[in-house]
């Protein structure tokens, strides 16, 4: 791949992202991304996070290369003003920002919308109009995130210190750069011996690559050892979940996830070794498993274009290929094992009793997102619920999970809900402390929150040089109706999960098994072959 092929993949969605803009100038939401509010009219706020489509078209109205038709556009550089003054419009009183309801005074869009507005400002220096008012704003911004913590999700802490430390550039105020340094000194800390950090409970690959950018852009410009060290940490670990066959993270992280940033990975390409081998793999972009652009829907194209847009800025492309040895390895701490050998490339989240498996000779994948039952009164449980009291015993060639079914929620909105929460929101939640307790009342029932049931199961997974045998017990087994294996889906409530991958269909059926058994226990067994073939699977 070279860096017209990555500016090309980028250039082919502009006019879908400029197509969310409103550009009429007369409008009274002249410069707001979000269609559904402008156009469609369907929701009753703008979101923060999608006016980061600014810094977007800020590095393409900067970037001069013959495939790039935006270069130097005036068209172009006054609807980068219309959207910062947009978001400018859009601020709460207190500096912060909504991402999702009123009132919600969201970190994540508050500290990422902040840094495009802040890193759209040094690039384009006096083109910006109105700095002054501007600047004003983007100060109430940073001020506030510099009093608000965010402990659950740490990738968001991130775009934070990145925002204060370009507030510190564009003021040379040498104040924010302390404070820029002790939103770090929290990352430091925060940091698992393994290299990981928290998202909600455990690992995932999309979010720590996000850390990763974000952290990265910080430490190109101001050369903190500090944050070299926690890179290079973070990406010693990554490197496990970036796979050979060009396919990333999924059902194996807490969040599911299953896109990569790229940016961190090109800026620290000659500086970390480790991150030779993802640069090796995010480098064959027209022909790896990548959640690309047309796959996501238009919220996530105004997040992440401008950081693979700001890869090919930090791109030497000149790397080393890298050979994935074998390797068996296991993480205590974020307890997932990975086996690698001739025929096999195994990835297991103990804690959720996930498995991803690559057959290298076919190159086909296997994805078995736990067991699913379903009772006779038509509840559901899962055991690939994050549940860091599953029991496990381990040998050279047999992993054994022993764990709990538990009850997701799967809640959707409802009219009179909904009414309540906006009613409460735009009275209520105006309140500082009560907006913030919302936030963590919603998070609980929308991402944390699970019910155990008495439904147990026994999951051993053997992996040999020629075949992978699965054997699942399930008890009791009374009141089952059937169960489900290898679905891929994530249950659990996250924006960026979900979407479809190239070749998903394909990978594996379903197993659905209906349960007309009165044993005390149900018995599951199958057997793949190197070439990803069930050759045997049975039913007790």
């Amino acid at each position: 791949m070279n860096e017209n092929d990555y500016l090309l993949s980028v250039i082919e969605q502009i006019p879908r992202l400029i197509g969310l803009l409103n550009r009429n100038p007369l409008s009274v939401n002249y410069g707001c991304f979000d269609r559904d509010y402008w156009q469609y009219k369907i929701v009753d706020f703008p979101c923060c996070r999608k006016q980061e489509a600014v810094l977007t078209l800020t590095l393409l109205y900067n970037f001069d290369n013959p495939n790039n038709p935006y270069y130097n556009n005036e068209s172009i550089l006054e609807l980068i003003n219309a959207g910062i003054l947009f978001w400018c419009k859009i601020q709460e009183k207190n500096g912060s920002f909504n991402e999702w309801y009123p009132n919600e005074s969201s970190f994540v869009g508050t500290a990422f919308s902040a840094y495009a507005v802040s890193e759209t400002l040094i690039l384009l220096k006096s083109k910006i109009r109105n700095k002054r008012y501007i600047m004003s704003k983007l100060k109430k911004s940073v001020d506030w995130l510099i009093k608000t913590k965010e402990n659950q999700a740490q990738n968001q802490v991130s775009g934070a210190l990145l925002a204060i430390y370009n507030y510190y550039l564009l003021t040379k105020n040498i104040e924010y750069q302390r404070f820029a340094k002790s939103k770090l000194d929290f990352l430091y800390t925060s940091q698992n011996k393994e290299g990981w950090f928290l998202e909600y409970g455990g690992f995932d690959v999309g979010y720590s690559s996000l850390l990763i950018s974000y952290l990265g852009k910080y430490y190109l410009k101001s050369k903190d050892a500090k944050a070299l060290e926690i890179l290079k940490k973070s990406i010693g670990f990554i490197k496990y979940f970036v796979y050979p066959d060009f396919s990333f993270g999924g059902s194996i992280g807490s969040r599911n996830t299953q896109y990569v940033l790229p940016d961190g990975f090109e800026i620290t390409s000659e500086l970390i070794e480790d991150s030779n081998q993802v640069c090796y793999i995010l480098r064959n972009f027209s022909k790896n498993k990548m959640l690309s652009f047309e796959k996501l829907d238009d919220r996530y194209l105004c997040y992440n274009l401008y950081n693979y847009l700001q890869s090919i800025l930090y791109t030497t492309y000149k790397f080393k290929k890298v050979n994935i040895n074998n390797f068996d390895k296991y993480f205590k701490e974020a307890n997932i094992y990975i086996k690698n050998n001739t025929n096999f490339y195994v990835v297991m989240n103990l804690n959720k009793s996930t498995c991803h498996v690559l057959f290298k000779k076919s190159k086909k994948e296997f994805f078995d997102n736990g067991i699913s039952i379903v009772t006779n009164k038509n509840k559901k449980m899962y055991s690939s619920y994050l549940n860091d009291k599953t029991k496990l015993k381990i040998n050279d060639q047999t992993i054994s999970i022993f764990g709990n079914f538990s009850k997701i929620p799967d809640r959707q909105m409802k009219t009179f809900n909904y009414l309540v929460l906006r009613v409460f929101q735009l009275t209520f939640g105006k309140v500082g402390f009560i907006s913030r307790n919302t936030k963590s009342i919603l998070r609980k029932i929308l991402i944390t929150k699970k019910h155990k049931s008495y439904f147990n199961f026994v999951r051993s997974i053997e992996i040999n040089k020629d075949e992978i045998l699965f054997n699942d017990v399930v008890y009791p087994s009374n009141n089952i109706k059937y169960l489900i294996f290898g679905e891929p889906t994530a249950y659990i409530y996250v924006p960026s999960s979900n979407y479809f991958v190239d070749g998903e269909i394909e990978i594996n059926k379903k197993l659905r098994i209906k349960n007309s058994h009165v044993n005390s226990k149900i018995v599951v067994k199958r057997v793949l072959d190197v070439q990803g073939n069930i050759k045997n699977q049975s039913f007790s």
